[in-house]
């Protein structure tokens, strides 16, 4: 029930969120916020596209614990319509590698870590807007720090991630 107001700028690049619980740490700039609303608003080129058109986009993650550094390559693969909405069909492949910090109470986790992913997404010609997405992300990271609260010794954890999703036009 709250309204969640995202602040991009003209080619969609994630600036800040306001209206959700933890507002400080959104518009400060919380790393896999930002890449889920990369997702949703991909930085598009300014000219016009035909199939084969690439264009790469940094991963330029405002995130203040944690340092992103990679890169999407888009691929202009088609042209379709959905919904009744003309739209261009483009694919995606990103790569990253991050390192940084984690809080949790009063513990601190040390992070260094790598993923990958790849989707396509339909695109509105005439609105920018997604229309229709999918990817797939996967992560694997390892973290050292206290493994339990106010633990005198430090442990390492080993962690994959997946992640799967579907975004569609309501």
């Amino acid at each position: 029930g709250k309204q969640l107001k995202l602040k991009l700028e003209p080619d969609g690049t994630f600036v800040s969120a306001t209206g959700m619980a933890n507002e400080s740490a959104f518009e400060s700039g919380a790393g896999e916020f930002a890449m889920a609303i990369a997702e949703v608003f991909p930085r598009l080129p300014g000219e016009a596209v035909s199939v084969g058109t690439t264009w790469t986009e940094p991963v330029d993650i405002p995130d203040p614990n944690r340092d992103f550094i990679g890169e999407t390559v888009y691929t202009v693969i088609g042209f379709k319509e959905k919904y009744g909405i003309r739209c261009v069909e483009v694919s995606s492949v990103t790569d990253f590698e991050f390192e940084g910090r984690a809080s949790q109470g009063n513990d601190v986790w040390l992070m260094t870590g790598s993923g990958s992913g790849t989707g396509e997404m339909l695109i509105s010609i005439e609105e920018g807007n997604i229309v229709y997405a999918t990817s797939d992300t996967s992560l694997s990271l390892r973290a050292e720090g206290a493994a339990v609260a106010s633990a005198a010794a430090s442990g390492v954890v080993n962690m994959g991630v997946t992640s799967s999703s579907v975004i569609e036009l309501l």
